[in-house]
This record gives structure tokens, sequence and C-alpha cells, in this order.
């Protein structure tokens, strides 16, 4: 077979070097099987710029307009072939975020942090740093923010958000109480907070109906402290494992503890939603 190299012309007009020159390809005998089989290798291993068949060298000037045998192959021997599912399923950007939904259980009221730059008030919550759990990160916002020490209690939701073809948004929404219910939130203003308090449901309600800065940034707190307040389901922490064959201990324990008996199975009459109350219900 024949290719033709493509060289720009010069500057003065005149051909540049190789142009319109008709390369021999060197391995005229191949036949379609011979070049599926070669395909699968990275192609100047079998022939670098300028060799001839068996590494016999061409003269300068078709040497110069020789093409590599990774352009060559592909245009002038192989069909054009689709991108491998593979190389569909490169791994993206998971952003982690925990948030922390604080509830006392002596007063019933809730932790609410003044957010900075006069965004409203809204809960503790945060970016997962590196080297750092989701549950980590949660105690270390609940105390940047709000100076109150707590004690995670259960999760009230997995959250998982594409944001576009190469990222997502993962959070954790931990259900906590502070370990000393006594605790004062901070007042003071620093890079991580204006300050903190603790709100009532009428507050919240208040401040749901107000505009940043005095009303919260977003719902969420408010939602979830009507949520609880309603008598949503909190889920174990255990339900937030490593990655592992199976349930750990703890999960497989929590599951057992539901209806002092396991979980019903998923089959004939036993659909996923069955399971998912029988789990909402065992865990408040």
């Amino acid at each position: 077979c024949t290719a033709q190299a493509e060289r720009p012309q010069s500057s003065a007009g005149a051909p540049a070097r190789g142009d319109g020159a008709v390369v021999t390809c060197g391995y005229p005998e191949w036949v379609s099987q011979h070049v599926s089989q070669w395909a699968a290798l990275t192609p100047h291993h079998i022939w670098q710029e300028g060799q001839g068949p068996r590494g016999r060298r061409l003269p300068r000037e078709q040497r110069r307009a020789s093409p590599t045998a990774a352009s060559h192959l592909p245009h002038h021997h192989l069909a054009p072939r689709r991108p491998s599912a593979a190389s569909e399923r490169i791994a993206f950007e998971t952003h982690g975020f925990s948030v922390v939904v604080c509830r006392n259980s002596s007063t019933g009221l809730y932790l609410a942090v003044k957010e900075t730059h006069d965004r409203g008030w809204w809960l503790p919550a945060g970016h997962v740093d590196r080297a750092q759990t989701f549950a980590e990160a949660a105690l270390r916002e609940a105390w940047e923010e709000a100076h109150v020490v707590v004690r995670l209690e259960g999760i009230l939701a997995v959250e998982h958000t594409l944001v576009g073809s190469g990222e997502a948004r993962m959070r954790v929404v931990f259900f906590a109480v502070p370990e000393d219910e006594n605790a004062r939130p901070k007042s003071d203003a620093d890079e991580e907070s204006e300050g903190a308090a603790w709100v009532s449901m009428a507050d919240l309600e208040d401040m749901a109906s107000q505009r940043p800065p005095l009303g919260l940034r977003g719902k969420e707190l408010f939602k979830w402290a009507s949520y609880l307040e309603a008598g949503g389901a909190v889920f174990p922490l255990s339900l937030l494992q490593e990655e592992s064959d199976g349930p750990r201990p703890a999960l497989a324990a929590a599951g057992m503890r539901a209806g002092k008996e396991p979980l019903p199975a998923f089959g004939p009459g036993r659909g996923g939603e069955e399971v998912r109350s029988a789990q909402g219900s065992a865990y408040h």
C-alpha cells in the first residue's frame, strides 16, 4: 500500500521537505488478520519513524516524509474504531461534606451557626479534609463553627449528587447531641463563623421566613428539625462503614436488633420499600 505524506509549503512557496512524497508502506504482504494482530501493540514498537521492514533504513528524503506507524496503521490499514467502554469509565472527582444536625435533648433546642459574610444562619457543616473521615469532619466542623463538642448519634441521610460529567458531591448528614448539655456556643466572630446559638423550632420558623443575614442561609436546619420533631427516623452510624466484604459487626448487630430478628429478605412479597420501612421504624 502507499501513504500520502501531507506537509505544508515553506514560506517561500516552494514545497517543504517531503511535500507530496509517496511513501511505500514496507509491509505490502500483510493481510487484514496480520494487521489486526499487530494493532493491539503500540505501533512505534514495530516500526519507528524512518524504518522500513526488518529495520532497513529508507532513503533520506523518503525517511523525512515517512509517517510513524502510530499514525500510518490506523489511518491506512484499520477501520475506525469506537472508543472502548473502559475509556469512558474514567474516575471523577468527588467532594465530601459533613453536615451536623445537633439537638439538645434537655431543652429541645437546635444548634445554629451564623455564617460569615452576612450569609445568614445555618448548621455546622463543611468540607471533608484530606485524610479525614466524614465523622471526623463532622466533629471538627461543630467545634470550629460553634465551639460545641458533639457526640454523633446517627445518620439522617447520605447524599450523592452529580454536578457535571467529571464531578460529584457526597454529603453525610449526621444527627448529634452535645456532650455537655449546658455548653454555651461561641459568641466571638472568627474566620469560621460569626457565632452560634441554641434555637427553638419557633425561632427556626421565624428565621426561615426572613432573608440573610437575620434569616436562614438555607432551610436545611429548619426542615431537618421539623423532620425530627415529627418522629423521623435516625439510622445507625454503622450504616456508614469502611469498604468490607460484608456487614461489619456493628452493622450486623444493628440489623439483628430490628424487631429482635433479621430484617425481612428480598423476594416475593418482600419488596425493597418494606425493608426500608422496617429499618426506618427500628432505628428511631
